[in-house]
């Protein structure tokens, strides 16, 4: 199962993959994304939830890489990667934003990861 949703009012995009997606989902995953983020502006927040995520050994993560290099290109501000208590099923993850050229910090929940984007969110200094 995957989510995808942009989150206009915070200019926030948010993945949520779950369960053993076939090829096929991941790209039509990838696709979503790409529709998604144009609906927001330049440079975007992302949220990544792959706690529940089990890529099976056959799983092709091109698609995924794809889509990791469109949101570099679109403009990145901050990516939230949220995991389960290890890092196991977010390598693949990793090595694909870096190759995108950003690196993603690491949440336990997506409230977590909205919390860390929150606060790091530019204040509105109007006089």
């Amino acid at each position: 199962m995957y989510k995808i949703k942009a989150d206009v009012s915070k200019n926030r995009i948010y993945i949520i993959l779950k369960g053993a997606l076939t090829n096929e989902e991941l790209k039509k995953a990838a696709d979503l994304f790409i529709q998604e983020v144009q609906n927001l502006k330049a440079p975007v927040d992302a949220i990544n939830d792959i706690s529940e995520f089990s890529p099976g050994a056959d799983t092709d993560l091109s698609d995924i890489k794809r889509a990791q290099l469109y949101l570099a290109e679109y403009g990145l501000r901050k990516a939230i990667r949220v995991v389960r208590d290890k890092m196991d099923g977010a390598i693949p993850f990793v090595s694909g934003g870096v190759e995108a050229g950003y690196h993603a910090g690491l949440a336990f929940s997506v409230e977590e990861a909205e919390k860390m984007l929150d606060e790091n969110m530019p204040q509105n200094n109007a006089d």
